[in-house]
C-alpha cells in the first residue's frame, strides 16, 4: 500500500504538531485524528512521539464537560481589570459554545447580566451577526429588552412564534418582554395572530398584571406537585444544602463563611453563587479565605461518598481572590487561569 505524502498531516507532523493544528476540532473529531495517525504510524512501522497525547486528555470534552460553567464571571472579572477586551471575551463564549455539544445554551446570556445593559446590548448588535450569537435575547431581564433594536426585537420574535405556531407560548418565554417597553408591541402581534399564552397554576398571580392586555390565557393542567420536593430548612442542612435563599437563616444562627462553605447547591456542586458571602464584612472573607477554599474542595455528600462537583470553581476562585485578597494573588490566578484555558485547547492571551 503506497502512502500519499504529499501535504499528508498524518505523515508529515508529530502527534504534538497535529494536535495543536487541529485543536479547534471538538474532542470527538480530534480523537478520530489522533487514531488515524497512530494507526498510519503502525502501518509504517515508524517511531512516533506517542507521549504527545498528554495534552488530548486535558482538552475540553464535548459531552457533558461543565469545568466552563464559571467561564463569565471570570471573564467578567478579567474584563474589568483590562485584561482581555469584551470582543475577545465573547469570541470567546461563542467558541466554547459552538465546540460543545451540549450544557452550555446559557452561558452568553450569564456573561451579559454580568455587564451593564446600556453598554454590553449595542456592543453585540453592532460587532455581531446576533443570529450567529447563542443568547435568548427575549428571555433576557427587562432592562437588556429595553435596549434590543427593533430589528433584533423582530427577528427574534417572528422566531418564537414560528415555533409556536401550532401550539401555545409559555408565559416564561414571554414574561420580560410584557415587563419591558417591548411590551406594547408584543400585545398587538399576538393579538392579531390569535396566538393564546400557556401558564402554569404557580403563574397566576402573575398573568393578573395582564389580565387588561386582551391576551388569549390558556391555563396548564399539571400535576399538583410543587410541594413534593419542598425541604424545611432542617431537611436541607441534613443533606447539606445551603443556598443564597437561605440568607435570613444565616444571619440568623451567625454561620461563619467557612462554614456555609461546607454545603453545596442541591445538586452536588461546590461553590455554586459567590453572592452569599456579600452579607459578610469583606475583611472577614479575607481573613478565613483560605478555610473558606480548604471547605469548599474537600466537602462530600451527606448522602453517599462522593465529593461534590467543583464545576464552577475557576471563575468564582478567580473573582473572589480580586475582591477580597489581594493584587499580586489576582495576578497569580490569572495566569494559572489563563494556563487552564489553554490546557483546555481555547486560545487565552491575557493583557494582549
Amino acid at each position: 500500500m503506497k502512502i500519499d505524502e504529499e501535504d499528508n498531516e498524518y505523515h508529515n507532523l508529530t502527534l504534538q504538531e497535529l494536535i495543536i493544528k487541529n485543536q479547534h476540532l471538538g474532542s470527538f473529531d480530534l480523537r478520530d485524528k489522533i487514531h488515524n495517525y497512530v494507526r498510519l504510524a503502525v502501518l509504517e512501522d515508524r517511531k512516533i512521539d506517542i507521549e504527545s497525547i498528554d495534552s488530548f486528555w486535558t482538552k475540553y470534552h464535548n459531552r457533558k464537560d461543565y469545568t466552563l460553567y464559571s467561564i463569565p464571571i471570570a471573564l467578567k472579572t478579567l474584563n474589568s481589570e483590562g485584561l482581555i477586551t469584551l470582543e475577545k471575551s465573547v469570541k470567546l463564549i461563542k467558541e466554547i459554545q459552538q465546540i460543545s455539544e451540549k450544557g452550555y445554551r446559557h452561558l452568553l446570556n450569564d456573561f451579559i447580566q454580568l455587564n451593564n445593559a446600556t453598554n454590553i446590548i449595542p456592543f453585540l448588535e453592532n460587532n455581531f451577526d446576533h443570529r450567529e450569537l447563542n443568547v435568548d435575547w427575549l428571555k433576557l431581564p427587562k432592562e437588556y429588552i429595553n435596549k434590543i433594536s427593533k430589528r433584533t426585537f423582530n427577528i427574534e420574535l417572528n422566531e418564537l412564534i414560528r415555533y409556536h405556531r401550532n401550539t401555545s407560548i409559555p408565559l416564561e418565554e414571554i414574561e420580560n418582554i410584557l415587563d419591558s417597553n417591548k411590551s406594547e408591541q408584543l400585545k398587538l402581534v399576538l393579538n392579531q395572530i390569535k396566538i393564546p399564552v400557556s401558564y402554569k397554576y404557580s403563574e397566576t398571580k402573575t398573568i393578573l398584571k395582564f389580565q387588561n392586555s386582551k391576551l388569549i390565557f390558556r391555563k396548564i393542567t399539571e400535576e399538583n406537585d410543587r410541594d413534593k420536593y419542598k425541604q424545611s430548612i432542617t431537611q436541607k442542612l441534613e443533606r447539606g444544602i445551603l443556598t443564597i435563599e437561605d440568607i435570613s437563616f444565616i444571619k440568623k444562627k451567625q454561620l461563619a463563611p467557612d462554614e456555609i462553605a461546607r454545603y453545596s447547591d442541591g445538586y452536588y456542586s461546590s461553590l455554586p453563587n459567590i453572592n452569599i458571602f456579600k452579607i459578610y464584612e469583606p475583611s472577614e472573607i479575607n481573613k478565613k479565605f483560605k478555610a473558606i477554599l480548604y471547605n469548599t474542595l474537600i466537602n462530600k455528600t451527606k448522602s453517599i461518598n462522593y465529593f461534590y462537583a467543583l464545576y464552577y470553581h475557576p471563575g468564582n476562585i478567580l473573582t473572589m481572590i480580586k475582591l477580597y485578597r489581594n493584587d499580586k494573588e489576582f495576578i497569580e490566578a490569572s495566569k494559572s487561569f489563563e494556563k487552564y484555558i489553554n490546557l483546555s485547547m481555547f486560545n487565552l492571551k491575557l493583557g494582549e
